[in-house]
């Protein structure tokens, strides 16, 4: 169950519902859930989450080139964000065992291109 503080922080950070606040809390997997509390706590002035480990200088180089290299030759329309995210989720896994979650997995109420 979502606690109640944290329901009423996610409505303050979105403007949702705070049926929509709880379900999102209630329905996230415990990495995810942790994430968007700790989310709401260090990134109040922002209306879009990122995952916290994108805060970590040790992980700032990493991060920033994670899939760069692997998707140089592509071009860049709509929808390029996902498989930009995806190569990035994939290598940080492989290669560093990062768990980093996607701004859409951050920011589940929102939808991106």
């Amino acid at each position: 169950m979502a606690h109640p503080d944290s329901v009423m922080q996610l409505r303050r950070a979105t403007g949702l519902p705070v049926n929509a606040c709880k379900q999102i809390l209630e329905g996230a997997e415990p990495d995810l859930h942790a994430k968007i509390v700790d989310a709401m706590e260090s990134q109040s002035d922002s209306q879009l989450f990122h995952d916290p480990i994108e805060d970590d200088p040790t992980f700032a180089e990493i991060l920033a080139a994670a899939a760069d290299l692997e998707l140089s030759d592509r071009p860049r329309g709509i929808g390029f964000c996902h498989q930009y995210w995806a190569v990035k989720k994939r290598i940080l896994k492989e290669q560093y065992d990062v768990n980093w979650l996607t701004p859409r997995e951050m920011n589940p109420w929102i939808t991106f291109d």
